[in-house]
C-alpha cells in the first residue's frame, strides 16, 4: 500500500503520542468511502484496544501508528498526510484521492457538490457558514444558496466572487453563471 507522511506531520504526530505516553494512537475514520458524501477524520484512541483488533490495519508513524478498518484498504491507497502552520498552531491535512471512488462516473452536478465538500466548504467553516449548491440549469448556470454565518453576512458577495467563482471557474469552466439563490434577509447570526 502506498502512503507518503510529511516530516512535519510525524513531527506533529510524535508530539501527540508522546503527550499520552503511547498510551493513543490515531485512528482514520472513513465513512460512505466510494461515494460523494465520504468523509474522512482523525481521531485519538486506545492504542491496546486498536492493535488488538483483527480488523485494523497500521501504518507506523514515528513512535505509535495510525489504524483503519481493513475493509477501507481500497480507498486508502496513495494516502497522504501533511502539515499545515495556522496562526493557533497547526494542523493536519488528509488526501485520499480515492476516497469518492470513480468521479469520472458522477454527473456535473454531483462534481460540483464534490468540490464544494472538498474544497469550498473548509474555508467557509471559520465563519460558521455554509454554502449549498441547489440546481444546475441545463444552460449552466449554478444556482447556490448560503446558510449558518454566511447567510445575511455583508460579504456573502465577496465569497461568491473570490472564492466559489474563482473554484468552480478553475475545475468547471463549462458553469455559465453562479447565481446566490439566498434569502440573506432570513439570516439569523450572519458572520459579519
Amino acid at each position: 500500500m502506498n502512503h507518503s507522511i510529511s516530516q512535519q506531520a510525524v513531527t506533529f504526530l510524535n508530539d501527540i503520542f508522546e503527550q499520552y505516553h503511547n498510551t493513543y494512537h490515531i485512528r482514520l475514520k472513513i465513512e460512505n468511502p466510494g461515494t460523494p458524501s465520504a468523509t474522512v477524520s482523525l481521531d485519538l484512541e486506545s492504542a491496546e484496544q486498536m492493535q488488538k483488533n483483527p480488523n485494523l490495519i497500521a501504518i507506523p508513524v514515528g513512535t505509535g501508528a495510525v489504524f483503519f478498518e481493513t475493509q477501507h484498504t481500497p480507498f486508502v491507497q496513495n494516502l497522504t498526510i501533511g502539515y499545515k502552520a495556522t496562526l493557533t498552531g497547526g494542523e493536519l491535512e488528509i488526501d485520499l484521492p480515492l476516497l469518492y471512488g470513480d468521479q469520472t462516473a458522477l454527473t456535473l452536478i454531483e462534481r460540483i457538490r464534490l468540490l464544494f465538500q472538498k474544497e469550498i466548504q473548509p474555508a467557509l467553516d471559520a465563519h460558521r457558514g455554509h454554502a449549498i449548491v441547489k440546481d444546475l440549469s441545463p444552460e449552466g448556470d449554478l444556482y447556490i444558496a448560503f446558510a449558518g454565518g454566511c447567510q445575511g453576512c455583508s460579504m456573502a458577495s465577496v465569497t461568491l466572487k473570490n472564492i466559489i467563482d474563482e473554484k468552480i471557474r478553475q475545475h468547471f469552466p463549462q458553469v455559465r453563471n453562479i447565481i446566490d439563490s439566498t434569502n440573506h434577509a432570513e439570516g439569523r447570526q450572519p458572520y459579519a
